[in-house]
């Protein structure tokens, strides 16, 4: 089973002979041995702008198991090239990154004790075990975690910072793995691996102040728990201070640390429950220097396209266009503006051509004269599952009415995943006109053309198949329900 990993645990490295890496071009080779995989295919998914967890954008590259090896050439640009390495069968899988020189050997013979060998494998060794260390400390934990929660909730007369607590002993845990590499890795390799430890360890404060803001104005003391909110923010120390800007522009986590400090702020100094708004945060990151400022702004307007498309998004994306000046982070912005444009209202929606699971191909042009709801999806997304299991309200409202349908169309790469999961009722509707997209997944020209990566993904399309909402309300929750269903019914009434 192939799933779509939310890429919660990449560790970010570089190799370098000073303080930063080469800034020449180059290779790195990365070799495998694996066992009992003969029909099996290696799937390389190299992230080639860093916007956060996600690889919004990234290429795919694959290569057949032969005689139980494999290998792949992965070209660098002086920086990580980081990248997801799976089987199809998902029985082996790597997380990690790629630098110049690399020639590492990754022995997967035994696929929960993986063996490094060749030139800069130690780098490679102390991400694998970082990443282990990261999961069994989540494994062990969750069950106590959400224990005192529960008796935190009780008491109801503290801020619950238990996540908190455990972050402190994941990173103090993971800083005495680094420390046991920090003489067979670079200088550069340690920074990062620390800014990134320390990052993690910020963002779950950040996240500690989130989960008790929503919550602060449902107790009788809110304004003294708000208070105390702030108290304890500004205690979270910046884990990029005194960190170069090279490496706070390789990190993930601290670009997704310095949105939401950005948004945090804005919470506090507006005091409300309002999502801060998108402007504002946006002048915000402006205040970084670049080229820090340059990869913070073109990565939340990445992140904010999915929920924005309005015309002050397209404000700021102009602006950010105009100030940009890294070629990779430019050259995103101009694919968002695109997309953008593709997404608005009466624009035509991409001609496609879909099998679905009758073996038989569906195009645009099949449905034209019917108003269209779509839901994408992958096989192993919980959002997907939920939001399939309100869709039910929505399908009802609409049982009497012919010219309304509804499209599940799914990216997995394995269309026998996709068969099997679609029986399970999880994710599609018996009412469902079921697709898939003929096996190339993410890299299918309709979910490229979007830019669609994180799911599920929804559109209402009109009887003329252009688009009505790229940003439409989701089932879910009864207002969300009741204003799609407003929509769907003001759609239908045009003849």
């Amino acid at each position: 089973m192939i799933k779509k990993i939310i890429l919660n645990t990449l560790l970010l490295a570089g190799y370098c002979t000073a303080d930063y890496w080469q800034s020449t071009t180059g290779t790195a080779k990365i070799y495998g041995i694996v066992k009992g995989m003969e029909n099996d295919t290696i799937s390389l998914k190299i992230c080639t702008v860093l916007t956060g967890q996600d690889f919004e954008s990234f290429e795919m590259h694959y290569c057949p198991v032969q005689n139980g090896r494999f290998a792949f050439e992965i070209k660098t640009a002086g920086k990580p090239a980081y990248f997801y390495m799976y089987s199809k069968k998902a029985i082996f899988n790597y997380l990690g990154f790629a630098e110049q020189g690399d020639s590492v050997t990754i022995d997967a013979v035994q696929l929960h004790n993986l063996k490094f060998s060749g030139t800069h494998a130690a780098r490679f060794e102390c991400v694998d075990k970082l990443r282990n260390s990261l999961r069994d400390f989540s494994m062990h934990h969750s069950v106590r975690i959400n224990n005192l929660k529960i008796a935190n909730k009780q008491r109801s007369q503290e801020i619950d910072i238990q996540d908190d607590k455990f972050s402190d002993t994941l990173a103090g845990l993971s800083l005495e793995i680094l420390n046991k590499y920090k003489n067979k890795i670079s200088k550069a390799d340690y920074q990062l691996l620390r800014l990134k430890i320390m990052t993690g360890k910020a963002n779950t404060q950040c996240a500690v102040f989130w989960n008790n803001w929503k919550e602060a104005n449902t107790y009788p003391d809110s304004l003294e728990r708000r208070q105390q909110l702030v108290d304890y923010y500004n205690k979270i120390k910046d884990p990029g201070k005194g960190c170069a800007s090279y490496y706070k522009e390789n990190v993930f986590e601290y670009i997704e640390y310095a949105i939401q400090k950005a948004k945090i702020e804005l919470k506090i100094a507006a005091n409300n429950q309002q999502p801060a708004p998108l402007e504002a945060v946006f002048k915000n990151l402006m205040g970084y220097p670049p080229p820090l400022r340059d990869v913070l702004v073109a990565a939340y307007l990445t992140h904010t396209r999915v929920n924005h498309n309005g015309s002050d998004y397209r404000a700021c994306l102009q602006e950010a266009l105009d100030f940009v000046q890294l070629p990779d982070y430019h050259g995103l912005l101009l694919q968002l503006k695109a997309t953008s444009q593709a997404k608005l209202k009466g624009t035509p929606y991409f001609n496609f051509s879909l099998e679905n699971d009758k073996g038989k191909m569906v195009t645009l042009n099949d449905l034209r004269g019917k108003v269209v709801f779509i839901d994408y999806w992958f096989t192993g997304c919980t959002a997907c599952v939920f939001l399939n299991r309100k869709k039910p309200e929505i399908i009802e409202a609409f049982k009497e009415e012919p010219d309304m349908v509804f499209v599940s169309i799914n990216v997995d790469n394995d269309k026998k995943v996709w068969l099997e999961s679609i029986a399970t009722g999880d994710y599609a509707c018996a009412e469902d006109i079921l697709l898939y997209t003929n096996g190339q997944g993410l890299e299918h020209p309709l979910i490229k053309y979007y830019m669609y990566n994180g799911f599920p993904e929804v559109v209402v399309l009109d009887r003329e198949g252009k688009i009505f909402s790229a940003i439409p309300p989701r089932p879910g929750t009864k207002e969300s329900n009741n204003k799609l269903i407003a929509m769907l019914k003001e759609e239908l009434q045009k003849k």
